[in-house]
This record gives structure tokens, sequence and C-alpha cells, in this order.
């Protein structure tokens, strides 16, 4: 048997990281959910480590999918301080599962703290599995669109409705837009012939690459299938049946070809990364944009950034009055803000002093 893709470089216990792979769809009712799950037991059948984590924070159906009973849930993870060791659940083939929040609003829209706690949660197990693969949402709020950017790879679901090409279009579109360009795989879900499956994709990866300018890799399709509805009314995924089953073969047959897609890419820890990245710049944010919130524990950091991006000339003046706002309250505080070394005492205190003596003082003084 191979050995896992990302252990063909540095196999120290140190550089091992997850694949982190996002399951997306611009749209829902296109088996989005159905795949994540018999791709995970596929990988999980070819003797990978695999987690699959149910991040349809509204309507989290993955436990469902496989006939379990979770206790608790991402929403307890999120709310009540627990593990997510204690929330994870065994599935057949050796899958772990981290159950989503079925209908709990305020997981739909996590914040900073919250981002920040279940970072903290899920970097420990980046390192524990091959494959970290996430069921998002469908559609683009920004919960499940950092959920995406979070992952190295994104596979996007479609099927021949003009909807559903329409909406993973304006979904890859956004993402542009917020930076991710690279690492899209396309799934064509519910065609009728090999045929059918190509012309779907080449229409989609046309209207990509000319409109947005990304270029989609087709990682494979799945045939409709009377086993897979079957299969999920008996809560019994295809890829429990023997891998001789036409049904089951389909998944295989898109777990070997996401590996050897992934065979000499190396995982990186970009999932913990992004969420820490996302929660400290909302915290930031929080601090220039509300000033009757006070001071807060980041303005060391704060200041940091903020010197760095008027030496790039990154600040314009309307942001300055903001910052001037936020930097005049925490001056009262400063004495207890945690400044975590001696080195960035100096070049703060002296922002903050500048600021301060010369805060009636043209803004354009600061950017010079």
């Amino acid at each position: 048997m191979n050995a896992p893709p990302h252990c063909t470089a540095d196999t120290s216990p140190a550089n091992l990281v997850s694949h982190i792979i996002a399951i997306t769809s611009g749209k829902g009712g296109v088996g989005k959910s159905s795949i994540s799950v018999n791709l995970g037991i596929a990988l999980s059948r070819l003797g990978r480590k695999v987690c699959l984590l149910d991040a349809d924070t509204g309507m989290a159906n993955i436990n469902i999918l496989l006939g379990l009973t979770p206790a608790s849930s991402l929403e307890h993870v999120l709310f009540a301080h627990k593990s997510v060791e204690s929330v994870m659940l065994d599935a057949p083939h050796g899958l772990k599962v981290i159950p989503g929040a079925s209908g709990i609003m305020e997981c739909s829209d996590l914040k900073p703290r919250q981002q920040m706690h279940l970072t903290r949660e899920l970097v420990r197990i980046e390192r524990d599995f091959d494959y970290l693969l996430i069921d998002t949402a469908a559609g683009i709020s920004d919960t499940n669109l950092n959920f995406i950017q979070s992952a190295q790879q994104t596979i996007v679901v479609i099927t021949g409705e003009p909807t559903s090409l329409t909406d993973a279009f304006s979904m890859i579109k956004v993402l542009r837009m917020r930076g991710k360009r690279k690492n899209y795989h396309v799934i064509v879900n519910m065609c009728t012939s090999t045929k059918q499956a190509r012309e779907v994709y080449l229409r989609f990866a046309g209207a990509v690459e000319k409109y947005i300018g990304i270029k989609v890799d087709y990682l494979g399709y799945i045939l409709q299938d009377e086993s897979l509805r079957a299969a999920v009314t008996m809560q019994s995924p295809v890829t429990l049946f023997p891998q001789s089953d036409p049904s089951c073969r389909n998944f295989f047959r898109l777990s070997e070809a996401l590996e050897a897609r992934l065979g000499e890419v190396q995982a990186l820890p970009s999932f913990s990364r992004h969420w820490h990245r996302l929660a400290k710049q909302q915290l930031l944010a929080k601090d220039t944009e509300s000033p009757e919130n006070g001071p807060s524990a980041s303005v060391a950091d704060f200041c940091d950034t903020l010197l760095t991006k008027i030496e790039k000339g990154e600040v314009s003046v309307a942001d300055m009055e903001k910052i001037q706002a936020a930097l005049h309250r925490a001056l009262s505080a400063q004495a207890e803000q945690p400044l975590y070394d001696e080195a960035r005492f100096g070049s703060q205190q002296n922002l903050l002093q500048q600021l301060r003596t010369n805060r009636d003082k043209p803004l354009m003084h600061f950017l010079k």
C-alpha cells in the first residue's frame, strides 16, 4: 500500500500535517455532503487517516448520512469550551467525524474569539491525520468563505443545472476577490454519462478561466445512481459496499485521482494559520472601528501592524482618522496593555506619543 501523499517529503512527526480540503458548492442540493462522506470513507479504506469536519453550521447532516447520533457537536466546542476530541465520532473504517451544529444560528457567523478557540482546538489535530476534509455550507457567507480560504485545496461540486453552474461560478469569483486563486478541483455530480460530465466541466471551466482568470482541475464525476439515493435513506453510504460495486467504485476512482493530484504537494498548516490571522485582523478592526468599545488587549500588535503599514504607504487618510481615535483611547490604559517584549516598547510609545502630540495637525503628516 502506498504511503500517504504528504509523507513523500519529510516524514518526521513534527512535519506531518493534514491535507486540508474544503468540499463545497455554490448552491445546495447538489450532493456535496454525500460526496464528502463517501470520499472520506474511500480514503480511509485506502489506509489513510481521515477526519471529516461538518462545517455546515446551519444545516449540518454528516452524522445523519452516517447513521450516527452525537451527544455533542461543534456547538459545544464553540460555546461550551469542549475539546474537539471530546465531540469526535468514530465512523466506519476508522473515519473520524466532527459533527456540525445543526440549526444553531449563532454558529453561522463566528465571532473572532470563537474562531480563535476553534483554531486552537483544530491545530491539535492538524498533525494527526493524512486528510482533514471540510464539508462546508453552500453559498458565500463569510464563515463559509473563511472555511474555504483556510483550506489548501478546494473541491467544487457542480451539476449540469444552470443554477448550480452559475452559483459555483459566483462563489469562485468572490473567492478570487478575497485572494484565493488556485487549487480548485471540480466534481460533476448526477450526470447521465461520461460524455455529459466532460461537457459540463468544459463549459464551467471555460467560463471560470475566461471571466475570472482561474484554471480549475477536473477531478472526476459521479453518475446518476439509485443506489446513492437509497444509501441516503438507509443512512448507509455506498462506500460501505464491496469495492467491486459500481456505486462504490466511483468514489474509489475519485479518491485515487485526488491522491494522484496531491502526490507531490507538501501539506502545510494553512488551516490554523488562516484562522489565527483572520481572528487577529478582526480584533484589530474592532479597535479601529468601534470607539465606544475602549482599549483592547491587542494594542501592542496593533501598533506594530500600523507602523509597518505606514512605512509601506498602505494607510489612507480616512483610515488614519479611525486609527487616531482608537489609539487616543488606548493612551490612558497603555500601562496595563501587554507589550510582549521590551524591544517593541520604544516604537509603540513613540507612535502613540506622536499621535497624542500631533492630534490636531494635518493627517498627511503621518503619511510622509
